[in-house]
């Protein structure tokens, strides 16, 4: 099994409000990758705006699953995924992990699952 995981960043200093400009994607295939993400990740208080291609500027409040939108902060996603065997990550994946290991701890991202 594999997901394909969207992290939106924010940097927009709202309060109320996220807009998921900042984007990365990974493609992960370790369950149990998954599953710690998902202890990590907590509901998504604020109103979410994202670009669809379609669409345009969407406000979002689920996934592309229908769960309820989550985030996390980015240094807790890099532990996460840290856990995962490099030879599980592809080099794209590899790559991003390495990113969000130097982003602030405190930067949080919604997790768009799809």
């Amino acid at each position: 099994m594999s997901l394909e995981l969207t992290l939106y960043f924010d940097q927009s200093g709202m309060e109320d409000e996220f807009y998921g400009f900042n984007v990365l994607r990974m493609h992960l295939q370790d369950l149990e990758a998954l599953a710690a993400l998902q202890e990590v990740a907590v509901p998504l208080q604020r109103r979410f705006f994202r670009v669809d291609s379609e669409k345009g500027l969407t406000e979002e409040t689920t996934d592309a699953y229908g769960h309820p939108l989550t985030s996390a902060p980015a240094q807790a996603i890099a532990h996460c995924l840290s856990r995962v065997p490099d030879e599980s990550l592809s080099n794209w994946d590899q790559a991003v992990l390495a990113f969000l290991r130097t982003l602030p701890a405190d930067l949080r991202a919604v997790l768009w699952w799809h």
